[in-house]
């Protein structure tokens, strides 16, 4: 058994360097130029992660303690308000978890309550999280 897996191994090494010594090797094809349609949506996702970044700052503005800000979620709706649940140090040095939107045309996130959340933050949304994340600090200064 061990003689054949052997025998065989071979064969399939040899034929693989025949196969590729011999010129028959096609380079793939490259890759097609994207359309109208997927540049336009590869723009406004870059819009929407850029939105969400910025309304993720202006929470790290308004906070008391800016480094205790955790962005739990940031959801982009159809609506276009970005959507955000974060926690952050509250004055009595505990930690709360608190809601926030920033709607079309305005740029800066506001804390809401949960009349105002369900107002503009139900409904079919794209997640942005971690470009909230990763922008926080670099849109905050």
């Amino acid at each position: 058994m061990i003689k054949l897996t052997l025998i065989l191994g071979g064969l399939a090494m040899v034929a693989a360097f025949i196969y590729g010594a011999s010129g028959y090797y096609v380079a793939p094809a490259p890759a097609a130029a994207p359309t109208a349609a997927e540049t336009a949506k590869a723009d406004a996702d870059k819009a929407l992660g850029l939105r969400a970044g910025e309304g993720a700052a202006s929470l790290y503005k308004l906070a008391r303690n800016p480094d205790s800000i955790i962005i739990d979620e940031a959801a982009a709706m159809k609506n276009g308000s970005i959507c955000f649940t974060y926690r952050g140090e509250n004055g009595f040095g505990g930690t709360t978890k608190e809601l926030a939107v920033m709607l079309p045309g305005i740029h800066k996130a506001l804390p809401v309550t949960i009349a105002q959340w369900n107002k503009h933050c139900t409904g079919d949304w794209t997640d942005e999280t971690q470009n909230a994340r990763n922008m926080m600090k670099a849109f905050a200064q």
